[in-house]
């Protein structure tokens, strides 16, 4: 069968993907950084997000390990109900 009568008999998908404010947002995106670039702020003035470890102290690590064990219970919980619909838009 040619490609394009394939494509032609082919079901129209249920959802189209958004492409157009995709590619909007990564134009505000590149754009934001351009005009952070222009605009020379100082270090100190940027935000930044420090991935290294620094002194403190742990408030309350049980609640924490409580808090991540039920997040990751309830996701696999989710997954095993959603099953082999994982995945497919509606």
């Amino acid at each position: 069968m040619a490609p394009e009568l394939a494509a032609a008999l082919r079901d129209q998908p249920a959802v189209e993907e958004a492409k157009a404010w995709a590619a909007v947002a990564s134009a505000v995106g590149y754009a934001a950084v351009e005009a952070a670039e222009e605009a020379e702020v100082d270090a100190e003035d940027k935000q930044i997000i420090s991935l290294r470890e620094s002194p403190g102290y742990a408030a309350c690590p049980g609640v924490g390990l409580a808090l991540v064990t039920f997040a990751a219970g309830l996701s696999l919980v989710t997954l095993l109900t959603l099953g082999r619909l994982f995945g497919v838009r509606r």
